[in-house]
């Protein structure tokens, strides 16, 4: 019985590292199909909804189910991703020039500078899985939810971040960089998302906005 629970074991881990390298080629081909600009985003969110369907232990046919999110968020996903890139990048432009500030007031607009970048940034993490998981098509009613969720979930969002740096780390350190970057990344903020939903619909009363 141990023994084919181990078996059982090793299958399932191999399985997923399998998956987890095909949707990563998945995803560097079709960024670079998109010509990165237009690709990088929606093949994020086809990322996404491959992820979301192994994590509840499901299995979907792995081309067709992210070529079918592609098409279909294309549009929304990168409206989504060009305009949250210029909030990210203004405060990370304004750090830039602050560092070379002789003024003494230039620590507080570095600290209120790198807040609104974590801040974005937090916002960034939590956008597409729950673009997903909520399944609203509204740009407004998502960044609504996407906005609480950030707001109400920091822990949750620095959590995420150091998972992701060890993970990183481990990836770097083994070569296998290339081969599972954005597949794990994406495990990670799908998993955060997950779990961020669930504690605040936990805590959640009838003063308190509703998820839509």
């Amino acid at each position: 019985m141990a023994f084919l629970g181990l078996t059982d074991l090793v299958y399932r881990i191999t399985l997923q590292c399998a998956r987890f390298f095909y949707a990563n080629m998945l995803w560097i081909f079709f960024t670079i199909a998109g010509l990165g600009i237009f690709g990088l985003f929606p093949a994020t969110r086809a990322l996404v909804s491959l992820v979301h369907i192994w994590d509840e232990d499901r299995s979907a046919p792995i081309f067709k189910t992210f070529y079918k999110e592609f098409r279909e968020s294309f549009l929304q996903a990168n409206a989504t991703g060009w305009m949250l890139t210029p909030l990210a990048a203004l405060p990370a432009y304004g750090i830039y020039l602050a560092q070379n500030w002789a003024n003494p007031a230039s620590v507080y607009v570095m600290f209120m500078l790198v807040g609104l970048f974590l801040f974005v940034l937090s916002y960034a993490w939590f956008v597409f899985p729950v673009q997903f998981l909520t399944g609203e098509k509204r740009l407004a009613a998502s960044w609504k939810n996407t906005l609480f969720i950030s707001i109400t979930s920091p822990h949750i969002f620095l959590g995420m971040v150091f998972a992701f740096l060890a993970v990183l780390a481990v990836l770097v350190f083994t070569g296998f960089f290339i081969f599972f970057f954005a597949s794990v990344s994406v495990w990670i903020m799908m998993k955060g998302t997950k779990f961020a939903m669930r504690h605040i619909q936990k805590r959640q009363d009838h003063s308190m906005p509703a998820l839509t």
